[in-house]
């Protein structure tokens, strides 16, 4: 358990945790209605737009196109 928690926190020190703050909420909801995505993946949009990465890592379809719209490179790892 302990190797765990350690994996765990080397990769929290690798992440950019976003707040969930009411701007972010706003966007969240524009790109829902946008480029019609649930809430779910509107948030995985708007969170990094919101630390302005170049790329973003989902194997969903839906928010891979919408991500593109936003000049983000795609991480699919469902594609060869």
């Amino acid at each position: 358990m302990a190797d765990a928690r350690r994996l765990f926190e080397d990769l929290w020190q690798q992440l950019d945790v976003v707040p969930f703050t009411t701007e972010l909420v706003r966007q969240v909801g524009e790109l829902a209605e946008r480029d019609g995505l649930r809430a779910y993946d509107a948030t995985h949009l708007a969170a990094a737009l919101a630390v302005s990465v170049d790329t973003l890592a989902s194997g969903d379809g839906q928010l891979c196109q919408a991500a593109t719209t936003h000049q983000l490179h795609i991480a699919n790892p469902t594609e060869q």
